[in-house]
């Protein structure tokens, strides 16, 4: 149980309990089966804090190291949302399975494969999007470039549906409108 639980009661279940022992079953696999001494302790981690996710032994992403830990937060409000924890956990599981379609000036461009980039300029407007193996993103933007409407920058992450706007409004009906198709497969978390 969380240290929450350890408190006055009535205690209030919400799913930052459930993040909670999302982190301590995940402690479980890597243990097998036993838990971190902090987590063993009434109320948990009373007098030590738990081992980060980066002593497991296992070679984890960054990413997934902070998200794992935080689940363990002693503080509820501090825990991660379930749909974070799923989202991390996909895009990982999913790495360099993802698949984008662009049809633009005549040519396909299929990103496939981990550093795949496509360049789509329309005179001074131009992007590049690149695949880093767990998503699609904007390496280069110069001129007036959208993403659905909104403003490309360097470093965005491109949503799953998009389009992607060349040239600003004043263009009017000359502006170039590229539809950027996703896929990949299916998981269930």
């Amino acid at each position: 149980m969380g240290p929450e639980f350890y408190g006055s009661m009535p205690a209030r279940f919400t799913t930052a309990a459930d993040m909670y022992a999302v982190g301590a079953t995940a402690w479980c696999l890597v243990r097998k089966g036993k838990l971190p001494e902090a987590l063993l302790e009434d109320p948990p981690q009373s007098s030590t804090t738990p081992p980060s996710f980066s002593a497991s032994g296992l070679s984890l992403p960054s990413d997934i190291v902070a998200l794992l830990d935080a689940t363990l937060n002693p503080n509820p409000t501090g825990r991660p949302p379930a749909k974070h924890v799923r989202d991390t956990v996909k895009k990982h599981l999913l790495y360099g399975r993802h698949r984008a379609t662009i049809h633009y000036g005549g040519a396909t461009y299929v990103l496939s494969a981990v550093g795949n980039s496509a360049r789509l300029p329309a005179g001074a407007d131009t992007i590049t999007i690149k695949y880093d193996g767990l998503g699609f993103g904007v390496a280069a933007v110069t001129g007036a470039v959208y993403i659905n409407n909104t403003p490309a920058v360097v470093n965005d992450i491109l949503p799953d549906s998009c389009v992607v706007t060349l040239g600003g409004p004043a263009l009017g009906a000359s502006r170039k409108f590229v539809p950027v198709n996703m896929s990949h497969p299916e998981v269930v978390l």
